[in-house]
Protein backbone atom coordinates (compact mmCIF):
# COMPACT_ATOMS: atom_id res chain seq x y z
CA UNK A 1 0.00 0.00 0.00
CA UNK A 2 1.22 3.46 -0.93
CA UNK A 3 -0.06 6.57 0.85
CA UNK A 4 0.52 10.14 -0.34
CA UNK A 5 -0.48 13.41 1.34
CA UNK A 6 -0.27 16.40 -0.97
CA UNK A 7 -1.86 19.66 -2.11
CA UNK A 8 -4.82 19.26 -4.45
CA UNK A 9 -4.05 22.47 -6.36
CA UNK A 10 -0.34 21.68 -6.81
CA UNK A 11 -1.12 18.20 -8.12
CA UNK A 12 -3.85 19.56 -10.41
CA UNK A 13 -1.58 22.27 -11.84
CA UNK A 14 1.30 19.88 -12.49
CA UNK A 15 -0.98 17.27 -14.08
CA UNK A 16 -2.64 19.94 -16.26
CA UNK A 17 0.73 21.21 -17.50
CA UNK A 18 2.38 17.91 -18.34
CA UNK A 19 -0.76 16.27 -19.78
CA UNK A 20 -0.49 18.66 -22.75
CA UNK A 21 2.17 16.24 -24.05
CA UNK A 22 -0.31 13.37 -24.30
CA UNK A 23 -1.69 12.75 -27.80
CA UNK A 24 -5.43 12.47 -28.46
CA UNK A 25 -5.03 8.95 -29.82
CA UNK A 26 -2.35 6.52 -28.64
CA UNK A 27 -1.53 3.05 -29.92
CA UNK A 28 0.09 2.29 -26.55
CA UNK A 29 -2.52 2.45 -23.73
CA UNK A 30 0.12 3.43 -21.17
CA UNK A 31 0.61 6.75 -23.00
CA UNK A 32 -2.88 7.83 -21.90
CA UNK A 33 -1.62 7.87 -18.32
CA UNK A 34 0.31 10.08 -15.96
CA UNK A 35 3.07 7.87 -14.60
CA UNK A 36 3.64 8.16 -10.84
CA UNK A 37 7.07 7.08 -9.58
CA UNK A 38 6.96 7.16 -5.78
CA UNK A 39 10.23 6.93 -3.86
CA UNK A 40 11.03 7.49 -0.19
CA UNK A 41 11.06 11.30 -0.31
CA UNK A 42 9.52 12.43 -3.61
CA UNK A 43 6.84 11.82 -6.23
CA UNK A 44 7.81 12.12 -9.89
CA UNK A 45 5.12 12.62 -12.53
CA UNK A 46 5.71 11.76 -16.21
CA UNK A 47 3.65 12.25 -19.35
CA UNK A 48 4.67 11.28 -22.88
CA UNK A 49 3.75 10.54 -26.45
CA UNK A 50 5.89 8.61 -28.92
CA UNK A 51 8.28 11.55 -29.49
CA UNK A 52 8.11 13.77 -26.40
CA UNK A 53 8.34 13.21 -22.66
CA UNK A 54 8.11 15.58 -19.69
CA UNK A 55 8.73 14.98 -15.99
CA UNK A 56 8.06 17.06 -12.91
CA UNK A 57 7.84 16.60 -9.14
CA UNK A 58 5.22 17.30 -6.49
CA UNK A 59 5.79 17.81 -2.78
CA UNK A 60 4.18 15.05 -0.73
CA UNK A 61 4.27 13.09 2.44
CA UNK A 62 5.13 9.55 1.36
CA UNK A 63 4.54 6.11 2.84
CA UNK A 64 5.66 3.21 0.65
CA UNK A 65 7.20 3.14 -2.81
CA UNK A 66 6.09 2.00 -6.24
CA UNK A 67 5.26 2.84 -9.85
CA UNK A 68 1.79 3.10 -11.35
CA UNK A 69 -0.12 4.92 -14.09
CA UNK A 70 -3.37 6.90 -13.76
CA UNK A 71 -5.57 7.95 -16.66
CA UNK A 72 -4.62 11.61 -17.22
CA UNK A 73 -8.06 12.76 -18.38
CA UNK A 74 -9.87 11.14 -15.46
CA UNK A 75 -7.37 12.37 -12.89
CA UNK A 76 -7.38 15.95 -14.16
CA UNK A 77 -11.18 16.19 -14.37
CA UNK A 78 -11.55 14.89 -10.83
CA UNK A 79 -8.99 17.30 -9.36
CA UNK A 80 -9.83 20.57 -11.14
CA UNK A 81 -13.19 20.95 -9.35
CA UNK A 82 -11.64 20.58 -5.89
CA UNK A 83 -10.83 23.70 -3.88
CA UNK A 84 -7.34 23.96 -2.42
CA UNK A 85 -6.96 21.40 0.37
CA UNK A 86 -4.70 18.54 1.40
CA UNK A 87 -5.77 15.21 -0.09
CA UNK A 88 -4.83 11.66 0.85
CA UNK A 89 -4.09 9.23 -1.97
CA UNK A 90 -4.07 5.50 -1.28
CA UNK A 91 -2.78 3.09 -3.92
CA UNK A 92 -3.13 -0.69 -3.70
CA UNK A 93 -0.73 -2.11 -6.27
CA UNK A 94 -2.05 -5.67 -5.74
CA UNK A 95 -5.61 -4.81 -6.77
CA UNK A 96 -4.57 -1.87 -9.01
CA UNK A 97 -6.91 0.55 -7.25
CA UNK A 98 -6.45 4.20 -6.28
CA UNK A 99 -8.51 6.19 -3.79
CA UNK A 100 -8.32 9.99 -3.39
CA UNK A 101 -9.86 11.15 -0.10
CA UNK A 102 -10.66 14.81 0.39
CA UNK A 103 -12.64 16.86 2.92
CA UNK A 104 -16.16 15.94 1.77
CA UNK A 105 -15.72 12.67 -0.06
CA UNK A 106 -13.50 10.43 -2.14
CA UNK A 107 -12.71 9.28 -5.69
CA UNK A 108 -11.97 5.66 -6.63
CA UNK A 109 -10.32 4.83 -9.93
CA UNK A 110 -8.23 2.05 -11.47
CA UNK A 111 -4.48 2.32 -12.02
CA UNK A 112 -2.14 0.49 -14.37
CA UNK A 113 0.52 -1.54 -12.59
CA UNK A 114 3.63 -3.13 -14.08
CA UNK A 115 2.92 -1.44 -17.39
CA UNK A 116 5.46 -0.83 -20.13
CA UNK A 117 6.10 2.90 -20.27
CA UNK A 118 8.50 4.32 -22.89
CA UNK A 119 11.97 4.96 -21.53
CA UNK A 120 13.27 8.51 -21.70
CA UNK A 121 16.01 8.68 -24.39
CA UNK A 122 19.52 9.44 -23.17
CA UNK A 123 21.21 12.53 -24.57
CA UNK A 124 24.67 11.51 -25.80
CA UNK A 125 27.66 13.82 -25.83
CA UNK A 126 28.29 17.07 -24.00
CA UNK A 127 26.49 19.60 -26.21
CA UNK A 128 24.72 21.99 -23.85
CA UNK A 129 23.94 25.68 -23.48
CA UNK A 130 21.97 27.96 -21.20
CA UNK A 131 19.49 30.67 -22.11
CA UNK A 132 17.07 32.80 -20.11
CA UNK A 133 13.63 31.21 -19.86
CA UNK A 134 12.00 34.54 -20.68
CA UNK A 135 14.06 34.87 -23.87
CA UNK A 136 13.37 31.27 -24.90
CA UNK A 137 9.63 31.70 -24.34
CA UNK A 138 9.75 34.91 -26.38
CA UNK A 139 11.49 33.13 -29.26
CA UNK A 140 9.02 30.25 -29.31
CA UNK A 141 5.94 32.49 -29.11
CA UNK A 142 7.09 34.32 -32.24
CA UNK A 143 8.51 31.40 -34.25
CA UNK A 144 5.49 29.09 -34.03
CA UNK A 145 3.35 31.59 -35.94
CA UNK A 146 5.56 31.18 -39.02
CA UNK A 147 5.45 27.38 -39.17
CA UNK A 148 3.06 25.38 -41.32
CA UNK A 149 2.85 21.59 -41.08
CA UNK A 150 3.39 20.04 -44.53
CA UNK A 151 3.81 16.29 -44.94
CA UNK A 152 5.71 16.83 -48.20
CA UNK A 153 8.16 19.25 -46.53
CA UNK A 154 8.43 18.10 -42.90
CA UNK A 155 11.48 20.31 -42.26
CA UNK A 156 9.34 23.43 -42.74
CA UNK A 157 7.06 22.15 -39.98
CA UNK A 158 9.77 22.81 -37.40
CA UNK A 159 11.80 25.59 -35.85
CA UNK A 160 15.54 25.65 -36.52
CA UNK A 161 18.07 26.50 -33.78
CA UNK A 162 21.69 27.18 -34.72
CA UNK A 163 24.21 27.65 -31.90
CA UNK A 164 27.17 29.68 -33.15
CA UNK A 165 28.61 32.95 -31.93
CA UNK A 166 25.00 33.73 -31.03
CA UNK A 167 21.87 31.62 -31.02
CA UNK A 168 20.12 32.01 -34.38
CA UNK A 169 16.53 30.80 -34.73
CA UNK A 170 14.55 30.55 -37.96
CA UNK A 171 11.01 29.50 -38.87
CA UNK A 172 9.30 29.65 -42.26
CA UNK A 173 6.40 28.20 -44.23
CA UNK A 174 7.92 29.08 -47.61
CA UNK A 175 5.95 32.35 -47.93
CA UNK A 176 6.93 34.19 -44.76
CA UNK A 177 10.02 33.86 -42.61
CA UNK A 178 11.29 35.02 -39.24
CA UNK A 179 14.92 35.04 -38.13
CA UNK A 180 16.01 35.91 -34.60
CA UNK A 181 19.35 35.89 -32.86
CA UNK A 182 20.25 36.37 -29.24
CA UNK A 183 22.97 35.67 -26.71
CA UNK A 184 23.40 32.40 -24.83
CA UNK A 185 25.87 30.84 -22.42
CA UNK A 186 27.98 27.84 -23.39
CA UNK A 187 30.74 26.73 -25.73
CA UNK A 188 28.77 24.06 -27.62
CA UNK A 189 28.20 24.59 -31.34
CA UNK A 190 25.63 22.83 -33.45
CA UNK A 191 22.05 22.90 -34.63
CA UNK A 192 18.73 21.25 -33.93
CA UNK A 193 15.31 21.20 -35.60
CA UNK A 194 12.31 21.00 -33.27
CA UNK A 195 8.83 19.94 -34.32
CA UNK A 196 6.04 22.46 -33.86
CA UNK A 197 4.53 20.39 -31.02
CA UNK A 198 7.87 20.15 -29.21
CA UNK A 199 8.36 23.92 -29.60
CA UNK A 200 4.97 24.77 -28.18
CA UNK A 201 5.42 22.40 -25.26
CA UNK A 202 8.91 23.68 -24.44
CA UNK A 203 7.59 27.23 -24.68
CA UNK A 204 4.76 26.47 -22.25
CA UNK A 205 7.13 25.03 -19.66
CA UNK A 206 9.63 27.88 -20.11
CA UNK A 207 6.82 30.42 -19.70
CA UNK A 208 6.12 29.11 -16.21
CA UNK A 209 9.72 29.60 -15.01
CA UNK A 210 11.93 32.56 -14.18
CA UNK A 211 15.25 30.72 -13.99
CA UNK A 212 17.54 29.89 -16.90
CA UNK A 213 16.83 26.90 -19.14
CA UNK A 214 19.56 24.41 -19.99
CA UNK A 215 19.39 22.86 -23.47
CA UNK A 216 21.24 19.61 -24.17
CA UNK A 217 21.18 17.91 -27.55
CA UNK A 218 22.69 15.27 -29.81
CA UNK A 219 21.89 14.18 -33.35
CA UNK A 220 18.51 12.64 -32.48
CA UNK A 221 17.15 14.21 -29.30
CA UNK A 222 17.13 17.39 -27.25
CA UNK A 223 16.32 18.07 -23.61
CA UNK A 224 15.18 21.26 -21.88
CA UNK A 225 15.89 21.31 -18.18
CA UNK A 226 14.15 23.83 -15.96
CA UNK A 227 13.70 24.21 -12.23
CA UNK A 228 10.33 22.39 -12.17
CA UNK A 229 10.22 20.52 -15.47
CA UNK A 230 12.46 18.34 -17.62
CA UNK A 231 11.32 18.00 -21.23
CA UNK A 232 12.90 15.61 -23.78
CA UNK A 233 11.91 15.47 -27.46
CA UNK A 234 12.94 13.78 -30.68
CA UNK A 235 14.38 16.07 -33.34
CA UNK A 236 12.99 16.36 -36.86
CA UNK A 237 15.10 14.44 -39.38
CA UNK A 238 16.49 16.09 -42.48
CA UNK A 239 18.38 19.22 -43.53
CA UNK A 240 16.83 22.62 -42.98
CA UNK A 241 16.76 24.93 -46.05
CA UNK A 242 19.51 27.54 -46.40
CA UNK A 243 17.30 30.42 -45.26
CA UNK A 244 20.10 33.01 -45.34
CA UNK A 245 20.34 32.61 -49.11
CA UNK A 246 16.81 34.01 -49.59
CA UNK A 247 17.26 37.01 -47.28
CA UNK A 248 18.44 40.02 -49.32
CA UNK A 249 21.31 42.05 -47.94
CA UNK A 250 21.49 44.91 -50.46
CA UNK A 251 18.13 46.61 -49.94
CA UNK A 252 18.23 50.39 -49.39
CA UNK A 253 14.73 51.62 -50.24
CA UNK A 254 12.57 51.64 -47.12
CA UNK A 255 9.79 53.30 -45.20
CA UNK A 256 9.28 53.79 -41.46
CA UNK A 257 5.69 53.62 -40.21
CA UNK A 258 3.96 53.24 -36.84
CA UNK A 259 3.32 49.60 -36.05
CA UNK A 260 0.06 50.05 -34.12
CA UNK A 261 -1.33 52.43 -36.77
CA UNK A 262 -0.52 49.99 -39.58
CA UNK A 263 -1.91 47.07 -37.59
CA UNK A 264 -5.22 48.84 -36.98
CA UNK A 265 -5.54 49.95 -40.61
CA UNK A 266 -4.69 46.47 -41.88
CA UNK A 267 -7.32 44.82 -39.67
CA UNK A 268 -10.00 47.18 -41.01
CA UNK A 269 -9.00 46.75 -44.65
CA UNK A 270 -8.78 42.95 -44.37
CA UNK A 271 -12.52 42.82 -43.65
CA UNK A 272 -13.06 43.80 -47.30
CA UNK A 273 -10.60 41.36 -48.89
CA UNK A 274 -11.21 37.93 -50.34
CA UNK A 275 -11.27 35.40 -47.48
CA UNK A 276 -9.06 32.92 -49.32
CA UNK A 277 -6.34 35.15 -50.79
CA UNK A 278 -6.46 37.94 -48.17
CA UNK A 279 -4.65 40.06 -50.75
CA UNK A 280 -3.84 43.61 -49.60
CA UNK A 281 -2.36 46.30 -51.83
CA UNK A 282 0.52 48.26 -50.30
CA UNK A 283 1.39 51.44 -52.22
CA UNK A 284 4.21 53.77 -51.19
CA UNK A 285 3.79 57.19 -52.78
CA UNK A 286 5.91 60.02 -51.43
CA UNK A 287 5.43 60.14 -47.68
CA UNK A 288 2.23 58.13 -47.68
CA UNK A 289 1.57 54.40 -47.39
CA UNK A 290 -1.80 53.41 -48.85
CA UNK A 291 -3.27 50.10 -47.71
CA UNK A 292 -6.18 48.83 -49.83
CA UNK A 293 -8.26 45.72 -50.17
CA UNK A 294 -10.96 44.61 -52.59
CA UNK A 295 -13.29 41.65 -53.00
CA UNK A 296 -14.61 41.72 -56.57
CA UNK A 297 -17.04 38.86 -56.00
CA UNK A 298 -18.98 40.83 -53.38
CA UNK A 299 -18.33 44.34 -54.79
CA UNK A 300 -16.68 45.65 -51.66
CA UNK A 301 -13.44 47.51 -51.08
CA UNK A 302 -11.56 49.63 -48.55
CA UNK A 303 -8.43 51.75 -48.39
CA UNK A 304 -6.56 53.80 -45.82
CA UNK A 305 -3.57 56.15 -46.00
CA UNK A 306 -0.85 56.41 -43.36
CA UNK A 307 1.96 58.90 -42.95
CA UNK A 308 5.44 57.41 -43.23
CA UNK A 309 9.08 58.33 -43.60
CA UNK A 310 10.54 57.20 -46.93
CA UNK A 311 14.05 56.69 -48.26
CA UNK A 312 14.21 55.65 -51.90
CA UNK A 313 11.66 55.07 -54.64
CA UNK A 314 7.93 54.45 -54.60
CA UNK A 315 6.56 50.92 -54.89
CA UNK A 316 3.22 49.14 -55.24
CA UNK A 317 2.89 45.48 -54.31
CA UNK A 318 0.40 42.88 -53.16
CA UNK A 319 0.99 41.18 -49.79
CA UNK A 320 -1.04 38.60 -47.92
CA UNK A 321 -2.72 40.57 -45.13
CA UNK A 322 -2.74 37.78 -42.55
CA UNK A 323 1.01 37.23 -43.03
CA UNK A 324 1.76 40.93 -42.63
CA UNK A 325 -0.40 41.04 -39.50
CA UNK A 326 1.51 38.08 -38.09
CA UNK A 327 4.79 39.91 -38.74
CA UNK A 328 3.57 43.11 -37.11
CA UNK A 329 2.47 41.20 -34.02
CA UNK A 330 5.94 39.68 -33.78
CA UNK A 331 7.98 42.89 -33.87
CA UNK A 332 7.00 44.49 -30.51
CA UNK A 333 8.15 48.02 -31.38
CA UNK A 334 6.59 51.46 -31.83
CA UNK A 335 7.82 51.89 -35.41
CA UNK A 336 8.70 49.29 -38.02
CA UNK A 337 11.04 49.58 -40.98
CA UNK A 338 9.94 47.98 -44.27
CA UNK A 339 12.63 47.38 -46.93
CA UNK A 340 11.81 46.66 -50.57
CA UNK A 341 13.38 46.46 -54.01
CA UNK A 342 10.47 45.89 -56.42
CA UNK A 343 6.92 44.54 -56.46
CA UNK A 344 8.21 41.04 -57.23
CA UNK A 345 11.00 40.81 -54.65
CA UNK A 346 10.81 39.90 -50.99
CA UNK A 347 9.77 42.57 -48.47
CA UNK A 348 11.73 42.80 -45.23
CA UNK A 349 10.38 44.00 -41.89
CA UNK A 350 12.41 44.85 -38.80
CA UNK A 351 12.14 47.17 -35.77
CA UNK A 352 13.25 50.74 -36.35
CA UNK A 353 15.59 50.39 -33.35
CA UNK A 354 17.17 46.98 -32.68
CA UNK A 355 17.83 45.58 -29.23
CA UNK A 356 21.42 44.80 -28.26
CA UNK A 357 20.77 41.24 -27.09
CA UNK A 358 17.80 40.32 -29.32
CA UNK A 359 17.57 40.94 -33.07
CA UNK A 360 14.63 40.07 -35.27
CA UNK A 361 14.01 40.13 -39.02
CA UNK A 362 10.89 39.08 -40.94
CA UNK A 363 10.45 38.41 -44.64
CA UNK A 364 7.38 38.02 -46.83
CA UNK A 365 7.05 37.19 -50.50
CA UNK A 366 4.70 39.42 -52.56
CA UNK A 367 1.56 38.26 -54.40
CA UNK A 368 0.38 39.12 -57.90
CA UNK A 369 -2.00 42.09 -57.96
CA UNK A 370 -5.16 41.81 -60.07
CA UNK A 371 -4.94 45.34 -61.54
Amino acid sequence: MIKLILSSSELCNKVANISKVIANKNSLPALNDILFQVSENKVQLTAADMENQVTTFVSAGVEGTGVFGVDAHLLLNSLKELPEQPVDIYVDLDSCKLCIKYQNGKFDMPVRCNEEYPLCPEIKGNNSCTIKSETFHRIISKATGFVEVDELRPQLGGVYFNFGERLEVCATNGHQLIKMNTVYTGDSKGSLLLSIKACKLAGIFAGKQTDDITIRFDERNASFELADYSFVCRLVDGRYPNYNSVIPTNYKDNIIVGRSELTSALKRVMVFTNNQSCLVKFAVNGFQLKVAGVDIDYSRSAEESLCCTREGKDVTAGLKGSFVLNILNSLETDNIKMFYLSNSSAFLFEPEVSEDDFNILCLIMPMLLND
